[in-house]
């Protein structure tokens, strides 16, 4: 009787276990994510009277500024703000077909060693390069050409790493079939592109955000319409992929999970909806956590729909841009995580 006990407790040990969660070296399988904390009512308005941003935004952080670009902009297309206390600056980035106004702007490239931004212009197939102290102090200021790309396969994103190197989303075109994404090495002084050494082998239909730092030794691809994060170290071998409770190999874009990705201290934030892309509340409303070996450790529930967010590591705080009953909002992180 006790050795048959004995068996079924350990049965239900074993079952136990596996619910809670299972994995390899390489491949890990959360089924729960449950340590969510709700802080709405922490957030913090930020109130911006100095000036109107449309409803479609993204933030950078750049040394002591907050980059936010605005897509729908009628005059200058990105807005300075003071990231501690949030008064706006300056605009710049003029709109229109000119030398040096922009066509079709993509991303917000931040390089903090050298205080510049840069900011691609995909109608132009070029990326310009912003002096960040002449554009704060010269209202005249106009910005150099840093190099131009190409239309059937170009970096739409990117992590500036040093003056040649950055870890770039590449994005391949072509005829009759859906855009490819990818992620690699571009060097952009030659123009050259070396992929990545792992792509998941069940996902066809490739749709991620990424955030990559040389100091942590890490590159982290979080997918769009997969629940998974898949974890490199800095010279693009597999750390791990990180299976959540939803994870299917399906290809549709019929679900939202995860957007912008940032780290704060040794931590992957990442936002996360889980939801019918299709339905009107398919917006992210929370960020999780997870430490630099995919590990989960905690969730934060917003509150609201999160457009995007950054981390302001000097200030100890999240901003964030919403599509919700507020625009801008901030929250302290400390004894929160």
């Amino acid at each position: 009787k006790s050795f048959l006990s004995l068996i079924f407790y350990s049965c239900i040990l074993a079952i136990l276990m596996i619910g809670c969660s299972s994995s390899n070296d390489k491949e890990i399988y959360q089924s729960s994510r449950n340590k969510v904390v709700k802080v709405k009512s922490a957030v913090q308005e930020i109130i911006k009277d100095e000036v109107l941003i449309g409803s479609l935004v993204r933030m950078e952080m750049l040394n002591d500024y907050l980059l936010v670009k605005d897509a729908k902009s009628y005059d200058t297309l990105i807005h300075v703000f003071d990231k501690k206390t949030f008064k706006h600056i300056r605009g710049v980035g003029l709109q229109g077909p000119g030398p040096d106004e922009i066509t079709n702007m993509g991303r917000i490239v931040p390089d903090d060693k050298n205080r510049i931004f840069h900011v691609s212009d995909l109608g132009k197939n070029k990326i310009f390069a912003y002096e960040m102290d002449s554009v704060v102090t010269n209202p005249n200021y106009k910005p150099t050409l840093l190099c131009t790309i190409n239309d059937s396969q170009f970096p739409d994103d990117y992590v500036h790493i040093s003056d040649t190197l950055a870890i770039a989303r590449i994005i391949k075109v072509l005829p009759n079939v859906p855009f490819q994404q990818s992620l690699a090495y571009w060097n952009m002084k030659t123009g050259s592109l070396t992929p990545l050494n792992y792509t998941h082998p069940e996902i066809e239909r490739k749709r991620v955000r990424f955030n990559a730092s040389l100091e942590k030794n890490v590159i982290v691809e979080a997918y769009s319409h997969h629940d998974l994060i898949t974890i490199y170290d800095f010279q693009g071998n597999l750390r791990c992929n990180v299976y959540g409770p939803k994870w299917d190999n399906t290809t549709s874009n019929r679900m939202n999970y995860f957007g912008t990705v940032h780290f704060y201290k040794d931590m992957i934030a990442v936002s996360y909806s889980g939801r019918d892309n299709f339905s009107k509340d398919y917006s992210p409303t929370c960020i999780m956590f997870f430490d630099l070996e995919g590990n989960y450790l905690k969730t934060l529930e917003i509150g609201y729909k999160i457009q995007d967010f950054c981390v302001d590591e000097d200030n100890d705080r999240l901003i964030f841009a919403f599509s919700d009953e507020i625009q801008f909002g901030y929250l302290e992180l400390k004894g929160l995580i």
